[in-house]
Parts: structure tokens; C-alpha cells; sequence
């Protein structure tokens, strides 16, 4: 996520009946305990919805190069993560999109049809596998001046015609489960539980849990 957003705004994003966990767990944190519970959400992938809807007046789509991140300051986006864009840019399998507003980024998504990635710091050597007909979506994200526009709900959906157009049947993605504001926004647009990661990092000893609610 940008440094953009503050402590405020995730509490906003997570709801204030998960402040008081939030704030414990960022004091575990730093005595180096981790415990999250993630949930993996997946849809099955329609291509005629994005014809069904349209950006708003002034604004436009195209597929992004590191030079639109870096140029993208008002995202104050840290040097580590410029590196990981530039890394995954590289790959093949991974492809990212945005929405801009005359030349500045308003919002952008990313795909990946390698696998999916756990946050950090739940990530260095381990990821969950896709099914061979799925894709990933990720990161998505939209800048606080310009929500409230159906940004996000284009981006997940142009990135279901870019799924299907590389044969793949559905579109997963993996959130917190105190996020509610992202949960709610991909379940806006049709996204379902599939299955809970629950991870927990003990000085540095990693242990991870996946169990499966098979709702698709």
C-alpha cells in the first residue's frame, strides 16, 4: 500500500470495532510476532461486464511501465517499492494496469499467472499456488482523491476480460480478513470466500494454515 494513507485512514479501511486489535497487533509486531488471518476470494471470470460499464468523462485506461510509477509522486511510493514494481515488471507473468486522470495515475491493479503472493512479512519463500485456470489479482489501488468514481470496480473487471483473454476461468485475490473496506469492495463486484490463510510468524519461525470453505 502508498504511504499516502495514515493510521486515520486504516482505521477507516478496517472499521473501528477493529481499531483496538489493530493497535495490539502493531505492538506484537514489533517484538516480532505476526498473526494474520487472510481470506482468498475468487469469481468466476465474465467478460461482458466490462462492456456493461464505462469510466468516467476525462479519464482513461492503458497498461503501466515503471516510468508511470515513478512518475506517479503523489503516491509517495517508498524506493523498496518501485524496486518490487520494476522486479515484477520484468516477469512475464505478471502485468499491471491503470486508470489516469489527463497524465496523472489515478488507480491501478496488477495480474499475476504465477501464483498467489502472502503479504509481508508472511511472503519470503512461501506463496499459495494457482489452479491452472485461474488468475491473480492484486494490489489494487486507488488514490483518496479520486475514489468514489467506480475506479477500482473497472479495473477488477477489465482485468477479468484480460483473465479470459489468456484462458483463464476465474479471478482470485487474497485480503486481511479486518480489511472490510477491501473485502466489501470485492465482494461489490461479485467476489466470493473461497478459502482462509491463517499465518503466524514467532521470531522468525513461520507457520502457515489454509482451510478451504469451497464456496465457488
Amino acid at each position: 500500500m502508498p504511504q499516502v494513507e495514515n493510521f486515520s485512514d486504516k482505521i477507516k479501511q478496517f472499521g473501528y470495532a477493529n481499531a483496538g486489535t489493530l493497535m495490539i497487533k502493531k505492538v506484537l509486531e514489533k517484538l516480532g510476532i505476526f498473526k494474520h488471518t487472510y481470506l482468498v476470494y475468487k469469481k468466476k471470470c465474465n467478460a461482458a461486464t466490462i462492456s456493461s460499464i464505462t469510466l468516467p468523462e476525462g479519464y482513461h485506461l492503458k497498461k503501466l511501465a515503471l516510468s508511470d510509477f515513478s512518475a506517479a509522486t503523489h503516491f509517495l511510493f517508498r524506493d523498496s517499492k518501485l524496486e518490487l514494481f520494476k522486479k515484477q515488471l520484468e516477469n512475464p507473468a505478471y502485468h499491471s494496469y491503470g486508470i489516469f486522470k489527463g497524465d496523472e495515475l489515478a488507480a491501478y491493479i496488477w495480474i499475476s499467472y504465477s501464483n498467489i503472493e502472502l503479504p509481508n512479512p508472511f511472503n519470503e519463500g512461501f506463496y499459495l499456488p494457482l489452479e491452472p485456470n485461474e488468475g491473480y489479482q492484486f494490489d489494487s489501488f486507488c488514490h483518496p482523491t479520486h475514489r468514489r468514481k467506480g475506479l477500482n470496480a473497472y479495473l477488477v473487471h477489465y482485468g477479468e476480460k484480460e483473465l479470459i483473454n489468456n484462458k483463464k476461468d476465474y479471478a482470485v485475490s487474497i485480503i486481511r480478513r479486518e480489511n472490510k473496506a477491501s473485502r466489501g469492495s470485492w465482494e461489490k463486484v461479485g467476489f466470493k470466500e473461497d478459502r482462509k490463510v491463517m499465518c503466524t510468524l514467532w521470531w522468525g519461525k513461520k507457520k502457515i494454515c489454509i482451510a478451504n470453505f469451497n464456496t465457488v
